[in-house]
């Protein structure tokens, strides 16, 4: 009956002159967020031209706790970063940013996408390199004598046959500079003590066996650059810490029974500074400039780098000390203002030995893989103004700091908070005025770094994460966590912030509804394809009609054009959901990333007395979304509906005494190869 029912709506639309047309929801330039440049566009360094970025790092959950996998450069995250999506790359290269720091990187899982990506807006990657070789890795280097080299060796082999590093015997342009290891001085001195700096030799011996087996020159300065992000801490028991008494460094520590570390328990380092020591006295410097923190690590990297044999080690690879000295650069991560940054570590960094006396372009140079002062975070004003002294002191060509990365893009939801309904409704009533708003709940302050908060309204899912089906998650649109926050990061970088008014505002404004392809895995997108392909032919429509050029790209931009074609003719039928769901693949959102590709109905007259709106015919109910298998038509259906469409024609002609067009039901021949390669 219902296939009959189909049939018969077929013949009452060809009779009686009916017709819907479709037409992108917008068409023009400023439609989307169109990369200005090629995707392997050549590129300078960081260290040439200066930068200034974000980390990093948004997992997409609003649950503290453990996420299965931080690689942000997978495709299973792309609906976060990437064009159709919600596109953070775009959003901070129009915010003026220059590089983009990230953390972890898994490699199983190709990256190219997301280095294209980030290359087409003309951003630098300063990639990372996850804890789970040091700790899993041949050896367990973490736990055992701190010799990283076979794990190191392994797992970059991996990253350089697999995550799309490398292509055509070169690093990929956006590529900048790997981070080998996180802060080692907090992960690596319980297990080595003063002799930590064992793993970050270990580490860059191999990287270097790695690039040397896939033929690169690891002494080229053309490679990427190598770093250790240290803390900003200042290191009382680092083996090297008398070195920078002389620039009148100290170290804060206890005589008496108060809380703190004794001074007897740091050797001549806890000795007051007339006795040889560097114990800080009662009356401090202005802005703590006595302080040396993150440059005490630097000195114990350079001593072992001067002699590996003084940390246990002997490097294997050849030419290791000229990629030293031709690839490394220094890093730290430090929460702390423009002004403290300058007296306490730029000023005196340019002192240390392998600097001091040389012109800041012969310096090695350093940069900040994490910035921010966490006494700004809820003062839009006063961390612009905080962010533009950063900038300059990066512009300054006298010194060597070439760049830092504002902490962070988005709120860490993931990380703990013990109270979270709180912070919502903390986050709430701080939004307007957080400099005058009551502390967040205690222990989740450090969400306060946030740039952007996420809003209720979804823009794509992941795809399973860890090849898990069972790990998609919602990508939801991002906002600001205060009012003015991501404009004064935008104009401290010289650009612009991102239009947040319909997330912002949320469902509860009865924003338009679209329908859209999920960015997640393809796969799935190819079977939701075919069956809305297949659906509305049933209803006397080509997927691919109205269709505009660049919606033909690829499955997702096709999948975007007929999701939306159907959500447009079913909407009124049911919940938006369950109409946009294609086997879990469409996603009901106000903000889709490609509105190009998003089909809007418009009701057209064929005869002198036709209706100006047309209904809908409902789907099959004998044939559900896809799941999987096959979506191949009924072609005892398709008979009977040419039937009804054959015999609409022949009333129409009589009635007229004028030949009319029919319409041809197609499967869109891009879309079925697309489907059939989905499903291969």
């Amino acid at each position: 009956m219902h296939r009959f029912a189909h049939a018969l709506a077929l013949f009452r639309l060809a009779a009686s002159g009916q017709d819907v047309t479709f037409l992108p929801a917008c068409a023009g330039d400023t439609c989307v967020k169109k990369p200005p440049r090629a995707a392997d566009a050549p590129t300078k360094s960081i260290s040439e031209t200066g930068g200034w970025g974000f980390s990093y790092g948004p997992l997409p959950t609003r649950k503290s706790g453990r996420f299965p996998n931080d690689d942000m450069m997978t495709e299973a995250m792309q609906g976060q970063w990437g064009l159709g999506g919600r596109d953070d790359i775009a959003i901070m290269a129009q915010m003026g940013a220059r590089m983009v720091r990230l953390y972890g990187s898994d490699p199983r899982f190709d990256g190219t996408k997301f280095l294209n990506h980030s290359n087409s807006w003309g951003l630098k990657i300063v990639a990372g390199m996850s804890d789970y070789p040091y700790e899993h890795g041949p050896g367990s280097c973490w736990t055992s004598n701190l010799d990283c080299y076979e794990a190191i060796r392994e797992s970059y082999n991996f990253t350089l046959d697999s995550k799309g590093f490398l292509a055509q015997g070169k690093y990929h342009p956006a590529l900048d500079t790997l981070v080998l290891t996180n802060e080692p001085d907090l992960k690596f001195m319980a297990t080595g003590g003063k002799n930590y700096m064992r793993a970050v030799l270990s580490a860059f011996d191999g990287v270097l066996a790695a690039e040397t087996e896939k033929g690169l020159d690891v002494t080229s300065p053309e490679n990427i650059k190598f770093t250790a992000a240290f803390s900003y801490s200042v290191c009382p028991r680092c083996k090297h810490l008398l070195e920078l008494r002389s620039m009148g460094c100290c170290v804060v520590c206890t005589t008496g029974g108060t809380e703190g570390t004794p001074c007897a328990s740091l050797g001549a380092v806890g000795k007051a500074q007339e006795a040889g020591g560097m114990r800080c006295p009662a009356v401090r410097k202005p802005n703590f400039a006595d302080d040396c923190p993150g440059l005490p690590m630097i000195m114990d990297l350079h001593f072992a780098m001067e002699d590996p044999s003084s940390v246990g080690y002997t490097f294997r690879t050849q030419g290791w000390k000229q990629a030293f000295d031709n690839r490394w650069i220094h890093s730290f991560n430090g929460f702390v203002g423009a002004n403290a940054l300058n007296k306490q570590f730029i000023q005196k960094y340019m002192q240390l030995p392998f600097n001091k006396g040389k012109p800041a372009e012969q310096m090695i140079k350093v940069f900040m893989g994490e910035y921010g002062d966490p006494h700004l975070a809820k003062d839009p004003a006063k961390l612009q103004a905080d962010l533009e002294r950063a900038r300059a002191l990066v512009e300054d060509k006298t010194n060597p700091f070439v760049a830092f990365n504002f902490f962070e893009y988005e709120v860490a939801f993931w990380k703990p908070c013990p109270d979270p309904a709180g912070w919502d409704h903390w986050e709430a009533i701080a939004w307007d005025d957080p400099i005058h708003a009551p502390n967040p709940p205690k222990d989740c302050s450090e969400r306060l770094f946030g740039t952007f908060s996420v809003g209720d309204i979804p823009v794509s899912n992941t795809g399973g994460i860890d090849y898990d089906s069972r790990n998609v998650y919602t990508v939801d649109c991002v906002k600001p966590i205060f009012r003015g926050k991501p404009q004064a990061v935008a104009a401290a970088y010289g650009g612009s912030a991102p239009d947040t008014q319909v997330c912002q505002a949320g469902w509860q404004a009865k924003p338009t509804q679209y329908c859209v392809a999920s960015r997640g895995d393809i796969d799935p997108l190819g079977a939701g394809l075919g069956w809305a392909c297949d659906e509305l032919g049933r209803m006397g429509h080509d997927c691919t009609e109205g269709r505009p050029s660049a919606c033909s790209e690829d499955v997702y931009t096709q999948s975007d054009w007929a999701f939306s074609m159907y959500f447009e003719l079913m909407k009124e039928k049911g919940s938006a959901e369950s109409i946009c769901n294609f086997g879990g693949v469409g996603i009901v959102t106000a903000l889709p990333g490609r509105l190009d590709c998003m089909a809007v109905k418009t009701a057209v007259s064929t005869t002198e007395s036709m209706p100006t709106t047309t209904g809908a015919v409902p789907p099959n109910p004998d044939r559900p979304p896809p799941q999987s298998g096959s979506l191949l038509g009924n072609w005892v259906w398709w008979a009977l509906a040419a039937a009804a469409l054959l015999l609409g024609i022949v009333l129409c002609v009589r009635a007229r005494q004028q030949p009319t067009a029919a319409r041809t039901v197609r499967q869109d021949s891009t879309a079925s190869t697309e489907f059939e390669m989905a499903r291969a």
